[in-house]
């Protein structure tokens, strides 16, 4: 019986790790070194793991009370909406504008996106810290290339696209 191939993506999962775990081992060797070099073997066998149809332990959902059928897609998502919210205000939209027009790209109220923001502060802090960095890299690598600032209208039409992907999950639940 033929196995079925990988996906494309956990390929390239697979490929990236292999080539920073070659990097690692020319760099010059430290306890992080060795700690990390030891996690991303283990996620190695992780993806081996998954390819033959068993779920490891380092990829194991946790275990605890699930609100929901997507729960992490679901939160990146929420976190996203908070991030168009930022990027707009950086663009000269209040708070309450901001909100209100990423919320109709969602397809909620404004006071469903506020409640989300508090929640995630307090759930996820750290998550939302990453992904409004990423943002501000996005807007400083366009300042720095001269292209300039990624128009309101850019901005609005992804969380459109957002918004479909986050109603689209709830449908399935």
């Amino acid at each position: 019986m033929v196995e079925p191939a990988p996906s494309p993506r956990r390929a390239q999962l697979r490929k990236f790790v292999e080539d920073y775990l070659t990097g690692l081992d020319l760099d010059e060797p430290s306890a992080n070194n060795s700690l990390l070099s030891d996690l991303l073997y283990e996620v190695l066998d992780g993806l081996d793991y998954l390819d033959s149809g068993e779920t490891p332990p380092i990829f194991a959902p946790t275990k605890g009370k699930r609100q929901a059928r997507f729960p992490a897609q679901i939160k990146r998502l929420q976190i996203r909406a908070l991030v168009h919210i930022e990027a707009l205000r950086k663009r000269g939209y209040s708070l309450k504008n901001a909100r209100k027009v990423v919320a109709e790209r969602f397809g909620r109220d404004p006071e469903t996106l506020a409640s989300w923001a508090k929640k995630l502060k307090k759930q996820a802090p750290d998550q939302i810290k990453e992904a409004l960095g990423m943002a501000l890299t996005i807007d400083t690598t366009h300042a720095r290339m001269n292209w300039g600032q990624q128009p309101a209208e850019h901005i609005l039409e992804v969380a459109h696209k957002d918004g479909q992907r986050l109603t689209s999950l709830l449908r399935k639940e």
